[in-house]
């Protein structure tokens, strides 16, 4: 479980054509990205959103739209501005 705070989203993608996906936190979409690497395995990181969250549990969910696509992980860390706090 996260703390409460404020959380840089990135994913780790790849795709040898073009595909766009939707991240969304407790049903809010949060995020909307394209992805067109190249290749199935030229993977790239994509910083997204920085999203605040309240302390407990959350559902973090990857809603495909168009294309294909690999997925390999979707990172969540506290965002610079947290990081500066510590």
């Amino acid at each position: 479980m996260l703390g409460a705070g404020s959380y840089a989203l990135s994913t780790r993608v790849a795709s040898k054509t073009l595909g766009d996906y939707t991240v969304s936190i407790d049903n809010q979409d949060i995020s909307n990205d394209s992805v067109a690497t190249g290749g199935w395995q030229l993977f790239q990181t994509h910083e997204l959103n920085n999203i605040e969250i309240t302390a407990g549990e959350h559902t973090i969910k990857i809603t495909a739209i168009s294309g294909n696509f690999n997925i390999c992980l979707l990172y969540t860390s506290p965002s610079p501005r947290d990081r500066q706090k510590s």
